[in-house]
């Protein structure tokens, strides 16, 4: 089994690769996945870096968007990590090496995720939603089986999602959905952190597919789904932002991370949420949620006003209404309103009602949703240009 060691692949735009969809019976246990690339704004490199270093996944992330901007404002995000090159410790370190770009990666993050967002039409048109569904409920069993990390699970989820959307509509054999499905598991797990690595491809392989899929067959249908993507992969996921935007954050209640984490697991189920919102606004909603539900003071809301407006202009104009549709999933499913949703939330329920989640999916979701003071004074303010 190979794994990427360190450096960087550039990201680039491929032309849209149109392919006939296989006709076959069954049903998949995994999404169909095939072709359409977005186009991504011009002078925008996204640099895929892989862990040689204790550099948190939120800071690698960072660092891997290179853009240059004129000179603006220091940003408290910025003296935030140049605050770290003191401490003793080395992951800390290594996240104040960002520090003077960390503003205009923030951007560049943004608009890196809304160029690679997979289309909701395609998407939605690809596929039953029942097959997704499926498919997530598997990635969340599997993924806290294996103790693979959170950033693993959103990067294969994108990766099926952006796949699955370039495909024509039509039924695929269940064997190629199971073997795309594994060759994302195995991309995101390059492209994670060391934390993941602690089986070898091949044998993560042998274990997730029960030995049924030979290995070879899954490294090949991986080359495949990368020329499918014109090998533009790690681009930023909604978890990005929700690392990004909490790192200031003081830990009040450490129940407000690990709810907002819970939430947009939650929203992945729902497309039209998931992809409907860029993904900072999405990830600023369930943490403003998660801050209101546990009484965080306004500071708090002040410091993730201030990092989402380095996202750009206008940015928080659908905030209100994201927060609002994030309330109203987590009401219906636990509430138990939604049968189709029922078996991917009890899953989630059972991995976040774990003490490493400070058991946050005990929490119920209040009626009406407490006032924010984010939202209730003038939402964001000015963005910064």
């Amino acid at each position: 089994d190979r794994r990427m060691s360190s450096g960087s692949c550039s990201a680039k735009s491929s032309k849209e690769d149109t392919t006939k969809g296989k006709q076959a019976s069954g049903r998949p246990s995994a999404p169909k996945g095939s072709d359409k690339e977005n186009k991504r704004p011009a002078n925008s490199a996204i640099r895929i870096r892989i862990e040689d270093s204790p550099i948190s996944a939120t800071t690698r992330k960072l660092e891997s968007l290179h853009v240059s901007v004129p000179d603006s404002p220091t940003s408290e995000l910025e003296k935030y990590f140049k605050s770290l090159s003191g401490i003793s410790s080395v992951e800390d370190r290594a996240s104040a090496s960002i520090a003077d770009y960390a503003d205009s990666s923030m951007r560049s993050m943004h608009n890196s995720s809304e160029c690679y967002t997979p289309s909701l039409q395609m998407l939605t048109d690809s596929q039953p939603a029942a097959d997704r569904r499926e498919t997530l409920d598997w990635l969340v069993q599997a993924f806290g089986v294996m103790h693979f990390s959170d950033v693993a699970l959103f990067d294969a989820a994108l990766v099926l999602d952006r796949h699955s959307a370039c495909t024509l509509p039509g039924p695929i054999s269940s064997d190629i959905s199971q073997r795309n499905l594994l060759a994302a598991v195995c991309l995101a797990l390059k492209l994670g952190s060391r934390e993941d690595a602690q089986l070898s491809l091949r044998q993560v392989v042998e274990h997730l597919g029960r030995s049924r899929i030979p290995f070879l067959e899954v490294l090949n249908a991986e080359v495949a789904l990368l020329r499918k993507l014109g090998f533009c992969v790690g681009t930023p996921t909604a978890n990005c932002f929700l690392e990004a935007l909490s790192l200031r954050i003081p830990k009040y209640d450490a129940r407000f991370g690990s709810l907002a984490s819970f939430l947009l697991q939650l929203s992945l189920v729902e497309p039209h949420l998931h992809y409907g919102y860029p993904h900072c606004i999405l990830a600023a909603a369930t943490l403003a949620i998660g801050l209101s539900v546990t009484d965080a003071p306004a500071e708090a809301y002040g410091i993730l006003r201030e990092d989402l407006a380095l996202c750009g202009s206008h940015v928080e104009d659908s905030l209100m209404s994201c927060c609002l549709d994030v309330h109203a999933l987590w009401v219906r499913a636990a509430g138990r309103r939604d049968a189709q949703i029922m078996g991917f939330y009890d899953h989630l329920s059972a991995k976040f009602a774990q003490p490493a989640y400070h058991n946050a999916s005990y929490l119920t979701p209040p009626m009406p949703l407490p006032p924010m003071p984010l939202l209730l004074t003038g939402l964001l303010g000015p963005s910064r240009k």
